[in-house]
């Protein structure tokens, strides 16, 4: 139940970036947001274990369509200067969420029903539904103009490898590293990405966009061929 989330997240992080290149980012991103609030709220109102845990992975699935697309969507709509700032606002935020998000959620265990640390999800998904469709104008879509055909092969893998990886991180700690399930799942990871170790079997091109502070936040588009 605990790791639901952080594995359906990380797991289908790379799965999400290729989706939004190839069905558009501002609807993926309208996508995330809606799975993440629709799973925060069924989470909050489960009656069982199982459900539960389907509800932590819907949200899962809708933080992996977040992380993937709210960045691609700024650098549409900001001039190329304003770029570092975004970067760093978004950074910035995101290690706020990880510094404050344990404290609240304590707080709200101590003063409120359990069901109230996923609802409370809910306004700030409200907000952002309210800030891309209001902003509609102003969101561009964009995805790859080249429209390849959905590598089901290289989603599968990719989300294997990542998933496997993230559990024996996790697993580690409690059961020891040289643990049966923490080799097996290492070893399930390195399998799923063929022969590169940085790389993910079955996406066979990808073209990532790098903002660099130093040069003025200009973007360089690299292709990877994995």
């Amino acid at each position: 139940m605990i790791n639901a989330y952080s594995l359906v997240q990380p797991g289908l992080l790379l799965t999400a970036g290729s989706a939004a290149d190839r069905y558009g980012r501002k609807k993926m991103l309208i996508a995330g947001l809606a799975l993440f609030g629709i799973g925060s709220q069924v989470a909050g109102l489960a009656d069982s274990t199982g459900q539960l845990i389907a509800a932590r992975a819907g949200t899962g699935v809708g933080g992996a369509l977040l992380l993937t697309t709210t960045l691609a969507v700024a650098m549409q709509i900001l001039a190329p200067e304003e770029n570092p700032r975004a970067i760093g606002i978004r950074s910035a935020v995101n290690a706020l969420g990880f510094a404050t998000g344990p404290l609240i959620g304590g707080f709200m265990l101590d003063h409120f029903w359990w069901g109230a640390i996923f609802l409370i999800n809910l306004p700030v998904v409200a907000l952002g539904l309210v800030a891309v469709v209001a902003v509609v104008a102003l969101v561009p879509e964009s995805k790859n103009p080249r429209g390849d055909r959905p590598d089901l092969l290289g989603a599968l893998l990719s989300t294997i490898g990542m998933g496997s990886l993230v559990f024996a991180i996790t697993s580690g700690p409690e059961h020891g590293w040289t643990s049966e399930q923490v080799l097996v799942s290492g070893a399930s990871r390195w399998s799923c990405s063929g022969s590169s170790p940085g790389g993910s079997a079955g996406f066979r091109t990808r073209c990532w966009i790098c903002t660099s502070s130093g040069t003025g936040g200009s973007r360089e588009r690299w292709p990877v061929r994995c």
